[in-house]
């Protein structure tokens, strides 16, 4: 019984903390990112990358989706538009950024790195619980 409310303790605080990376990953670009943001940002690790400014991710993302000029290169239409629509939504490898990088931080970036430690606490937790509850079911 125990484990259970603590299960649903546990579920109750995810929604919570979720409707709050929500919140924060749909904040506009206007506001500017508060200095305590900027160093939770930073001390998450690299796991977590800044994106550059998006009119630079739209001006490279169809970069490396030009026609080939030899027929032996073509690649087909489908292919083409697939590796657009991956780069425009995942970004290309060169337009993230490290820590050490001098892209803008944006809410998103706060965001991703609430999702990252979130994840990671509410994994610890859970598995932690589920291995009293059967160590303790054993006893």
């Amino acid at each position: 019984m125990v484990y259970l409310v603590m299960l649903c303790a546990c579920s109750a605080l995810s929604v919570l903390l979720t409707v709050l990376v929500l919140s924060l990953h749909h904040r506009p670009d206007s506001l500017p990112l508060t200095k305590r943001a900027r160093v939770f940002v930073r001390l998450i690790g690299p796991r977590v990358r800044v994106r550059k400014s998006s009119s630079s991710l739209r001006e490279t993302s169809l970069a490396g989706v030009a026609p080939a000029e030899n027929s032996c290169d073509m690649v087909s239409p489908v292919e083409q538009a697939g590796g657009a629509r991956f780069a425009k939504f995942y970004g290309r490898q060169e337009d993230m950024v490290g820590r050490s990088g001098s892209a803008e931080m944006t809410w998103r970036d706060v965001a991703a790195a609430c999702d990252f430690l979130f994840s990671r606490f509410f994994l610890v937790v859970i598995a932690a619980s589920t291995l009293v509850f059967f160590v303790v079911m054993t006893v």
